[in-house]
């Protein structure tokens, strides 16, 4: 409740309060009044979308609006962040069962998305992207670690083409999406469709290890 204790949210308490003047008894400004919002609205709004209102749930959610200007910033800054975890939990745990959990952290981001709406969004989605970090380097290095040292080249090829084309198409799929069946939301079915899709493959991977023997055979060659 200290948001309701500042100057400022006092201030449009106020204004909330206070009526506005009465416009000057003119046909033309009757016209204005009767299209116009009054000034002490537009005052309210503008602080209300700065700072939480005084209500019990906004001491919870009272820095939603905030977070959700700086989302895509946390986005990256988490992306970013997320590579030296990645070194960290690489060198202490199996890459198998590292992705698991990752592409599991992905899944839920997504679904609690559907699930709790915007105002989960805003947290969930820039949180995605600390596990989004570490899954495609180490995905990228083994997959080009399963073959031979002279094909690594064109095998990293066919990956980041894959990666472009994928990240080119999934959006306008999920814009087209979303305006077939009129609203954003079905847009984000199909993204936690394919979340969902990356963890099967990656508890796949963690139980089954397919590419084992591959790796295995290029350390020894690298030996």
């Amino acid at each position: 409740m200290f948001w309701c204790n500042t100057p400022v949210v006092h201030a449009s308490a106020a204004c909330v309060s206070r009526p506005s003047p009465p416009p000057p008894a003119t046909a033309a400004a009757d016209a204005d009044a009767a299209t116009a919002p009054p000034a002490a609205t537009v005052l309210c709004f503008r602080d209300a979308m700065l700072l939480p209102y005084c209500d019990r749930w906004f001491t919870l959610w009272g820095l939603l609006p905030l977070l959700a200007t700086y989302a895509l910033t946390i986005f990256f800054v988490l992306r970013a962040a997320g590579r030296f975890i990645a070194v960290w939990l690489l060198n202490r745990f199996s890459w198998q069962g590292v992705m698991a959990y990752l592409s599991f952290g992905i899944a839920l981001c997504y679904v609690g998305t559907l699930y709790g709406g915007v105002d989960w969004a805003v947290a969930l989605l820039p949180l995605s992207g600390l596990f989004m970090s570490m899954v495609y380097p180490t995905l990228n290095s083994k997959g080009i670690s399963c073959f031979p040292v002279h094909q690594h080249g064109a095998v990293a090829g066919v990956i980041l083409f894959f990666t472009a084309l994928s990240a080119a198409l999934a959006p306008l799929f999920m814009g087209m999406i979303s305006d077939y069946f009129g609203h954003v939301r079905y847009g984000f079915y199909l993204a936690t469709g394919f979340a969902v899709i990356l963890f099967l493959a990656m508890l796949f991977n963690y139980i089954r290890d397919p590419s084992a023997t591959a790796l295995e055979q290029s350390n020894l060659v690298a030996e």
